[in-house]
């Protein structure tokens, strides 16, 4: 059993998803529960799907199995329906929803589910009565968004209002929730409302919610809404509320091409430095309109730079290398990599053998081949590509060949050409070049004609 699930596993992660189903299918066929490994079948036929229709018949044929191995698991019912809700038969899967809700009606995802599908029906009575039930059980902020809704869809405005408010009271702090709901209450209630109801919670509320408070505070008022926003968060003392409106403001900026002043960025300095999210998501504003020197200024004024997460490290130092601050950024790249990884850890362990690279002369292959390139953007994706021909270039016997290495030299230029004008990557390919010529010391005016339209 677990040799198949590992079998199966390694075919879908080298992409063999056809035969990662087809083995795990196998696996599953005469087994009951293992709801996990299914979960996973089915997963599997969502990315074929993508590609092939005809994998739709088999995930059809696999849910009905499924159901066929557990007839009365409400888990079982409410997954493989949903699975054939998406692929195949709307009344069949309707009626495994229904059946998996009377099994377990107090299971929320089973409810949520079966409540989804309701809706979809325009069956809102029925959807409201299975809501109102699971009150009787738990309050959640997932059911009291759909409640606003049905109760809308019937017309029931009060009550939707009555929901919407316990839905904001009861500190729901999931964006997409609280929007799902806010826009059913919007098509019947002024915004003026739905925006003064919002602002009694922001002392209470998370950063979600005050950000979408913001956001329709913005879209609302038309003259200066940023001023006016500005005057309004001065009073809120919650600083996880304060955070998601002035984000909001930061968003509204950036969709409008603009950037904030440095009037409203000092004034605000010791509540922004408070929040590092405020912090990435200025610093991204500043970086996507070419404000590096914004983003040096802001860092600048941090005195405690290691409770930043690694983004901030990463864009602090490739702000510098854009400014031809390689000696500054050095120090900031190795502060980086010492702090707890995320997304970029592999883009900025390329600009740390780069650094090395352009300090000692030297590059460790085994260490720079651990780098996962599927991680990497153009910018470093292209440094790697430098680095690592360069390493081969130092094993090998053929550096005079430039016909050798023709290929990859082609390949390293069509990289280069996609980010070519950005100062990090021209000061690099300039080192580059000269690197590459010192290694393979092409011989003759046509070799040295070669070697300069390959790597222009």
């Amino acid at each position: 059993m677990e040799l198949a699930t590992a079998k199966a596993e390694l075919l879908s992660q080298t992409g063999r998803d056809d035969e990662a189903a087809t083995v795990l299918y196998q696996l599953l066929f005469n087994k009951s529960g293992l709801i996990q490994a299914w979960q996973k079948l089915y997963g599997i036929f969502d990315r074929l799907i993508e590609h092939d229709d005809k994998s739709k018949l088999r995930a059809v044929e696999a849910a009905q199995r499924h159901i066929t191995l557990n007839p009365h698991d409400p888990d079982v019912l409410c997954v493989a329906g949903e699975q054939i809700l998406a692929y195949g038969d709307k009344q069949e899967a309707t009626d495994c929803l229904k059946r998996a809700y009377e099994l377990s009606p107090s299971d929320e995802y089973i409810m949520l589910t079966y409540v989804d599908r309701l809706v979809d029906l325009a069956q809102f009575d029925a959807a409201l009565t299975c809501l109102v039930e699971y009150e009787k059980v738990s309050l959640v902020n997932f059911a009291l968004a759909r409640k606003v809704n049905v109760l809308t869809q019937l017309h029931k405005i009060d009550e939707a209002l009555d929901a919407f408010t316990l839905l904001i009271s009861n500190h729901c702090d999931i964006y997409g929730t609280l929007h799902h709901a806010y826009k059913s209450l919007n098509n019947h209630v002024p915004s003026e409302k739905l925006i003064e109801l919002l602002s009694l919670q922001l002392e209470n509320c998370g950063r979600m919610q005050s950000s979408l408070w913001a956001d329709k505070f913005l879209l609302h008022n038309k003259r200066k809404p940023v001023n006016k926003l500005l005057v309004q968060i001065e009073a809120i003392q919650s600083q996880p509320s304060w955070a998601g409106a002035f984000s909001s403001i930061l968003d509204y900026l950036h969709e409008k091409s603009e950037i904030p002043d440095d009037k409203m960025i000092a004034d605000n300095k010791s509540r922004l430095h408070q929040d590092d999210q405020l912090v990435m998501r200025l610093m991204d504003v500043y970086i996507q309109a070419g404000h590096y020197y914004n983003v040096i200024h802001l860092f600048d004024g941090i005195d405690d730079l290691s409770k930043l997460p690694m983004a901030g490290f990463y864009n602090y130092a490739v702000c510098l290398l854009m400014l031809d601050r390689g000696q500054d950024a050095s120090p900031i790249i190795h502060q980086g990599l010492q702090v707890d990884a995320d997304h970029t850890l592999h883009n900025l362990l390329v600009w740390s053998h780069a650094d090395n690279w352009i300090q000692t002369n030297q590059i460790v292959p085994e260490e720079l081949n651990l780098i996962d390139q599927r991680e990497l953007i153009a910018t470093e994706q292209y440094i790697f590509d430098a680095l690592n021909l360069m390493s081969d270039l130092e094993k090998s016997e053929k550096h005079n060949s430039i016909l050798a290495i023709k290929p990859k030299l082609n390949e390293l230029r069509n990289r280069y050409n996609v980010v070519a004008g950005m100062t990090v990557c021209d000061g690099f390919h300039r080192k580059c070049k000269t690197a590459i010529k010192a290694l393979i010391a092409p011989q003759g005016i046509w070799q040295k004609l070669q070697f300069s339209w390959l790597l222009r």
